[in-house]
């Protein structure tokens, strides 16, 4: 992981955002690219849905924002209603953090400033894919 990040206690409700970052937004690989399968082996499946809904979200009502019901956005990627701070989707906001997909702001982190795109996975991250992952990223990385 990047950093850590302290779980804690999701809101009622999400304030999204889009991240800003040029570079990535530029040059990186949205929601709908095929090399989001190479990001699944590194921060997971329940990371991985949770962030292309919300990338989505953000990239929709840019430059605005938009507030999302949390245990309606839990549930629609199956992780349950559960918002306290072990609960899976509490794990994996605070997972997307961890792996800057996302950034936590506002006093109460309600507010999920999302990354609309993604960057390549670094040489180390690529090490750590499983053999049929890392062939896939090789080839659409080159």
């Amino acid at each position: 992981m990047h950093g850590t990040c302290p779980l804690i206690d999701l809101p009622s409700r999400l304030v999204i955002v889009a991240y800003s970052d040029p570079v990535v937004k530029r040059y990186g690989y949205g929601p709908d690219s095929e090399y989001l399968e190479c990001w699944l082996g590194i921060v997971g499946p329940s990371v991985t849905w949770m962030w292309k809904k919300l990338s989505r979200l953000a990239a929709e009502h840019e430059p605005d924002s938009v507030t999302v019901d949390t245990a309606d956005l839990l549930m629609s990627i199956g992780l349950g209603e559960g918002q306290r701070r072990n609960s899976p989707g509490a794990r994996t906001v605070t997972r997307m953090v961890s792996f800057d997909l996302a950034k936590r702001t506002g006093r109460d982190g309600s507010v999920l400033a999302v990354r609309r795109a993604l960057p390549r996975l670094c040489e180390h991250q690529v090490r750590r894919l499983a053999p049929s992952a890392r062939t896939y990223h090789d080839a659409l990385a080159s």
